[in-house]
């Protein structure tokens, strides 16, 4: 009874296996009949193949099986002349390919099984031509004839247009590159060192390796092309009628998957390496559903020689992910085309919906010889995220998108069009070490920019450079968004740390502009939007070979948006925009137009030099200025140079709790404010406006009014003194402390024909204890009194001193009664 148990319990796993478990053929190699294929070996691992059905230069191969057994091989015996061998498996089992696939010649090798393909560690190549491993079910010719996987008892082939095609099927099987990953160790500031590289799955110079499948995964899998091209395309299910066109160009081939309606996912883990490095670098397409390049895994085309490389690409449909989200991170995770001698590098482009570069990952186009880097294109039609974080460990490192160039050539650009742009602790930067310029970085992002750099836990900046750092100028930054935050180290600049000039920083953000310093005191952040030339410390001197004091000039800002708020930190003033030079330039240019611009807590707008001349700061603002609780508007120059000039146009300019508006200079002369304003409200709380120089001279303050006529205060003044016993009446108290105010709209006219614009009536609020005499109106006026009738006898009630300082009795009436006019003595004594 047991042994029968048994039996069904194995007989049970059998069937289970059969049908869950997908058919592996291993280590076998065998020809299913319908062509004249034949297949001999003497050891089983080692299999030679020959014959097959010619058709021009063209050799054709039909097996039921192929697998190749670990360190085993497939020898194609075929003629010299054979262009190509297309290869098909009908057997329905996934080839398992862990030894050697070689040929004759010069041509090129076509491995067609529908089941799928598996390469193992020990899997490798040795052809003349291109090597193509596909899952589709048949190779369609350009007239009309099919050498199918699925059907194989088709007519045979007798005459072809070698133009193929690929007949992807309803569902393709999966290709697998498995491999011992490879050792490579990348920086942004070093060029790969391939010399070691192992035993990988590559075609001879110049050629195209294919993978085109369902769903590809490189597992620690070695792909190399030199300075040929690498071809990855994952195709999904329901594509029966869609072909996948074959186009030979040069020596390559070009394809065509415009037919897809379905893609599948493309994987790179386990330290994978796709690399058409070389003396001639070549080109890299992954075309896929969702593309994955992580787990330290890399891209990589390095241009070693005198020829310009080809261009890298990453099509994912749904979603590119370079880097992981994970604890490991992925410090060693990058898609890089670079060179290194006299050739042009190579464009990388990443076309997708969801572009997520995390946990460290690089995305690279550097120079280090003569010749050019590449741009860095990139179109995610939804969003672009990059964190340089992982939310399990939050280590401390940084994810990249950059440019650069360590020599006289000029870097590439970097430009980014999506709808949402969302950085925390990752930079993207373009910058120059050499001679060379550096390139520009253009961010069009339809809906919202967020930059955020401090996360909880970790104290850092995200960054968004041109910089330079060398001879050459730094490029420019340009941002076309609605809305633009940067928050807790969020920083855009373009800067200089050696001769070369600072770039333009340019901002269009339709909606609003952000800045915002939320840490807690004492918490350094630095959030701000800059054209910069700071003197670089000590660590970076000696990395770049630069002087303790820069040379070259800071840029200009341009700001251009509804809202413009900054939010600092009074204690640390973090939260900032400026253009700043701490060498031996000049100061920058910030001009800024918006609605309305709010300044809080030591926010400030900059723009100061250490010795050169200042720089300039000019604000268009259609609605109001606001600054509070310690805000700052400064132009200023430290030592020789003068002060900048700070211009502001706006409706309305208020400054409470000690806010400032300065343009001040040590040596030199302090910077002139001109203010055009409907309203200016400078509150007396230790707010000011002031330009002066500590051994210069003082600057100048103008304020204007637009609407003021200055031709209304053009009156001939009189030359002879009037009869002061005619005057209004004054008290002499308000003489000798008067003030003047100018009201505005709604006061005193302009001159006294004019009508006062304001609806507020003038009254007399003057204390009258302070008048030397009161008249009081009788109750009853009565035009027929006598007019001899003596007025009775009032009771002094008060006294004064006079201005001879005797003392005089007076009566001082009720506050009640009315008041006749009102007379000062003023000297004058009355009878």
């Amino acid at each position: 009874m047991n042994q029968t148990i048994q039996r069904c319990y194995l007989l049970g796993h059998v069937f289970l296996s059969s049908v869950l478990i997908p058919n592996i053929a291993t280590a076998q190699i065998s020809s299913d009949g319908t062509l004249s294929t034949t297949v001999n070996s003497d050891d089983g691992v080692n299999f030679l193949i020959e014959s097959g059905v010619r058709s021009s230069d063209h050799l054709f191969h039909s097996f039921s099986e192929f697998s190749v057994p670990t360190n085993g091989s497939a020898f194609f015996n075929n003629a010299g002349d054979i262009v190509n061998i297309f290869s098909r498996v009908t057997g329905g089992n996934i080839s398992n390919i862990d030894g050697l696939i070689r040929a004759n010649g010069n041509a090129n090798l076509f491995l067609i099984n529908p089941a799928g393909i598996i390469f193992g560690n020990n899997a490798l190549l040795n052809i003349g031509g291109s090597f193509f491993a596909t899952t589709a079910e048949s190779v369609v010719f350009g007239d009309g004839l099919e050498f199918s996987a699925t059907e194989p008892n088709q007519a045979p082939l007798l005459t072809i247009n070698i133009t193929p095609g690929l007949q992807m099927g309803k569902n393709p099987g999966n290709i697998t590159i498995n491999g011992p990953g490879h050792t490579l160790n990348g920086s942004i500031f070093a060029p790969f060192d391939r010399s070691n590289l192992g035993s990988q799955l590559q075609v001879q110079p110049g050629n195209t390796l294919a993978l085109v499948g369902g769903d590809i995964s490189l597992r620690g899998g070695l792909l190399s092309a030199e300075g040929g091209q690498i071809e990855i395309a994952a195709v999904g299910s329901n594509n029966s009628s869609a072909i996948v066109q074959l186009t030979p160009v040069g020596s390559g081939w070009d394809f065509d998957l415009n037919q897809l309606s379905n893609n599948g996912d493309i994987q790179l883990t386990e330290n994978a390496l796709v690399d058409t490095s070389g003396d001639t670098a070549g080109s890299i397409r992954l075309r896929g559903a969702s593309i994955t390049v992580g787990d330290n895994s890399i891209v990589l085309t390095q241009n070693e020689g005198s020829q310009n490389a080809g261009n890298t690409i990453l099509h994912g449909t749904e979603s590119v992910t370079i880097g992981d989200n994970d604890a490991n991170g992925s410090i060693n995770t990058f898609v890089a085309n670079l060179t290194i001698s006299s050739g042009d590098g190579g464009d990388l482009d990443i076309i997708t919906k969801h572009l997520n570069v995390f946990g460290g990952a690089d995305v690279l186009t550097n120079t280090f010889g003569s010749g050019s880097p590449g741009n860095i294109n990139i179109v995610a039609s939804e969003s672009v995220d990059m964190m340089g974080f992982t939310p399990d460990n939050q280590r401390d490192f940084h994810s990249t998108l950059n440019s650069l160039t360590f020599s006289d050539a000029t870097a590439g650009d970097l430009t980014i069009s999506t709808n949402q742009l969302r950085l925390a602790l990752a930079n993207i930067f373009s910058f120059t070490v050499g001679e060379g310029n550096g390139g520009n970085i253009t961010l069009n992002v339809t809906e919202s920019i967020e930059i955020v750099g401090f996360i909880p836990g970790i104290s850092d900046q995200s960054v968004v450079s041109a910089a330079s750092f060398g001879e050459g100028n730094g490029g420019s930054v340009e941002v076309n968004t609605a809305r633009l935050l940067l928050q807790d180290g969020g920083v855009i600049g373009a800067s200089t740390g050696s001769s070369g000039n600072a770039g333009i920083v340019s901002i269009n953000a339709s909606e609003s502009v952000t800045l915002l310093d939320t840490l807690s005191t004492g918490i350094s952040s630095f959030t701000d939007i800059s054209s910069n030339v700071p003197r670089p410390s000590v660590g970076v001197q000696r990395l770049f070979g630069l002087e303790p004091i820069p040379s070259g000039n800071a840029g200009q800002i341009r700001i251009n948006t509804s809202k413009l708020t900054i939010s600092g930190d009074p204690d640390s003033q973090d939260a900032q925009i400026r253009v700043r030079n701490q060498g031996s330039g000049n100061g920058g240019e910030l001009f800024i137009k918006a609605d309305t611009i709010n300044l809080n807590y030591g926010a400030s707008i900059t723009a100061s030099t250490f010795s050169g001349e200042g720089g300039n700061i000019t604000l268009d603002i259609t609605k109001g200025l606001l600054l509070r609780n310690g805000s700052t508007i400064t132009a200023k120059a430290d030592n020789n140079g003068n002060g900048g000039n700070i211009t502001i146009n706006s409706d309305l300019v208020t400054l409470m709790e000690s806010s400032l508006i300065n343009a001040n200079a040590n040596q030199g002369n302090g910077g002139n404010i001109a203010i055009t304003t409907q309203g200016l409200f400078v509150f007396p709380d230790d707010s000011a406006i002031t330009a002066s120089s500590e051994f210069g001279l003082d600057g100048v303050i103008t304020i204007n009014n637009p609407d003021t006529d200055p031709a209304n205060g053009l009156i001939e003044l009189p030359t002879e003194l009037r009869d002061r016993t005619q005057q209004i009446a004054e008290g002499c108290r308000w003489t000798a402390t008067s003030s003047f105010y100018i009201t505005g709209r709604g006061g005193i006219p302009q001159n006294p024909s004019a009508m006062v614009p304001g609806g507020q009536i003038l009254s007399d609020v003057r204390d009258i204890s302070d008048l030397a005499i009161v008249r009081a109106i009788p109750e009853a006026f009565d035009s027929k009194a006598d007019t001899n009738t003596k007025a009775p006898i009032v009771e002094a009630n008060a006294w004064i001193i006079n201005e001879e300082g005797n003392v005089e009795l007076i009566a001082v009436v009720n506050s009640s009664q009315a008041l006749d006019f009102l007379r000062a003595t003023c000297g004058i004594k009355e009878d």
